[in-house]
């Protein structure tokens, strides 16, 4: 994670969690194959990422850790829906 994007990912989670999303953000930044490896210990099927691009189009990435597909710069409303139907 990117440590000047830290209070952007706390926004990101809070809005998740308000629309029904169970949401656990890293607290400290960790190289991507180690998340993968406690996401998949945890079972957990999505990840968000937020990058500079993303962070400047109020967008993230979501990522089906299982398939590895990814759905990028859209809207966290979007990414709620789509993990809540999956």
């Amino acid at each position: 994670m990117d440590k000047n994007l830290v209070v952007l990912y706390q926004k990101v989670a809070a809005e998740l969690r308000s629309k029904g999303v169970k949401v656990e953000v890293f607290p400290e930044p960790k190289k991507m194959n180690q998340q993968y490896a406690v996401t998949d210990a945890k079972k957990i099927k999505w990840g968000i990422l937020i990058g500079s691009n993303e962070a400047e189009k109020n967008a993230v990435t979501l990522k089906n850790l299982q398939t590895r597909e990814q759905f990028v710069e859209i809207s966290v409303e979007e990414a709620a829906k789509k993990i809540l139907t999956a």
